[in-house]
């Protein structure tokens, strides 16, 4: 057992739902190209085709955002157990630890995660 495995068990789960948001935000694409097929194939085009593609794409915007996002909304220096680790020394001391190990494991958290989007 590592210092890190809470907060990888809990990037694992995010990263779940990222890939479950970027296959509805393709789902919501998908039927927004149905819709304006439909809305071209018609011999009369209605407009309730045209606002149905719309705001399937405004859906799939969301749902893309959201993926992109939801990877760094968790709280990961929580799910470390810092005071094992470092005693107890003075309030500002410790504040100023919280505050570097945040840090740290934000920007690990954050290269692993371009790592991973970009490979």
């Amino acid at each position: 057992k590592t210092l890190l495995d809470g907060c990888f068990d809990q990037y694992d789960v995010v990263r779940t739902w990222q890939i479950i948001l970027f296959f509805g935000a393709a789902l919501l694409y998908f039927i927004a190209m149905m819709f304006q097929a439909l809305q071209m194939s018609t011999q009369r085009p209605s407009r309730i085709y045209f606002k149905l593609s719309q705001a399937s794409v405004f859906a799939g915007i969301l749902c893309t955002t959201t993926s992109v996002i939801v990877t760094s909304t968790p709280d990961y220096l929580s799910l470390v157990p810092l005071n094992q680790i470092v005693p107890s020394c003075g309030k500002q001391f410790d504040q100023l630890v919280h505050t570097a190990v945040s840090l740290s494991i934000g920007l690990a958290q954050m290269m692993i995660s371009i790592v991973q989007t970009a490979g």
